[in-house]
């Protein structure tokens, strides 16, 4: 029987970041490569994210932990909303946790019970919750603030929090901590996504309609914001399969496709393959190929599971490309 091989690294040369100060070691040993000035450019980072739980520490003189439970969790009657794997543990009815692996070009699914859990990244997405639970959360940015009749943050905070304050990729800005649609149907849409080891997530917040939402699956890999967008169309009557945004395909020279042909990579290990052949751009990642459709001036979307994904290119000031922006990401092109 052929060996399954997990690791494509040696295990010693993936660091371990078990406390704030290896968080900002690991941090601080990355190449200084400045993206733009700020506001210019976004990429999203979950080592940052630890960063804020470091801040939230050293600020409110609490653990990070404590201090969301203490603030957000117990005031909002989130009783089912936990940290580690200990604390779930003592709660019943918990799902267990499935993951997906290609082999031999099929993709299986395989039971993985074992949580996931880094102490100094519990501030970037480590929170084990339920579905009533987070919709309690939600209430907060439905109703500028309120969590049934107890008020968790101002009207000016929720104000801010909701506020796109940066353009993020072709279709979505951020504010601090949610992605928004600014003038999506019925409104603003707030929401943002979440993935681990066995666990795909999505919220979603329709303010000016009331809406808010939540998906929970317990396996990765799973297009739950096109399972949020088909909730929304049923609530609002529209059409199930509407897009939430529509691409029209245009023309591209095939002599402008190799402009994108190139190796991209992010400091999250995320890694893109893009080539021109046969007349159109394909994009390789994770071991799988896709076909990129031109739908705007350096924009392509690709078709992962019936949805459209979009992936935007960037030029330099000499107007080559040098990045690419995927999933809030961008990816620098290697030098050739």
């Amino acid at each position: 029987m052929p060996l399954l091989r997990i690791l494509t690294v040696p295990f010693t040369s993936v660091p371990v970041v078990d406390t704030y100060e290896e968080l900002m070691e690991q941090i601080g040993s990355f190449p200084e490569e400045v993206l733009g000035r700020p506001g210019e450019a976004f990429s999203y980072n979950n080592d940052v994210y630890g960063l804020l739980g470091a801040i939230v520490e050293r600020v409110s003189g609490m653990s990070f932990e404590q201090y969301v439970t203490e603030h957000i969790l117990l005031p909002a009657g989130m009783n089912r909303s936990v940290f580690t794997p200990e604390q779930l543990a003592a709660h019943r009815d918990v799902a267990e946790l499935f993951t997906r692996k290609t082999r031999n070009g099929a993709n299986e699914v395989f039971h993985a019970p074992v949580l996931h859990d880094a102490p100094a990244m519990r501030a970037a997405g480590f929170l084990k919750s339920s579905v009533a639970d987070l919709l309690r959360y939600l209430d907060i940015f439905r109703t500028g603030g309120m969590a049934g009749e107890t008020r968790i943050l101002s009207p000016e905070s929720v104000t801010e929090m909701t506020t796109p304050h940066v353009k993020c990729d072709a279709c979505w800005h951020y504010g601090y901590g949610l992605q928004i649609v600014p003038d999506s149907v019925g409104g603003p849409l707030i929401d943002h996504g979440g993935s681990l080891k066995g666990v795909s997530s999505q919220i979603f917040v329709l303010p000016e309609k009331g809406i808010t939402g939540v998906i929970l699956t317990n396996v990765d890999g799973v297009e739950v914001r096109e399972i949020a967008v088909g909730a929304l169309n049923l609530v609002l009557d529209r059409p199930l399969e509407t897009p939430l945004f529509r691409f029209a395909d245009q023309s591209l020279a095939a002599e402008k496709l190799a402009d994108y042909a190139g190796e991209y990579t992010c400091q999250e290990w995320m890694e893109m393959s893009v080539e021109a052949k046969d007349g159109v751009c394909q994009m390789t990642m994770d071991g799988t190929t896709y076909a990129l459709r031109p739908v705007g001036n350096d924009l392509f979307v690709f078709r992962r599971r019936g949805a459209d994904i979009p992936v935007l290119f960037v030029r330099n000031e000499a107007g080559a490309v040098h990045r690419a922006v995927y999933a809030k990401r961008q990816l620098r092109k290697k030098a050739q």
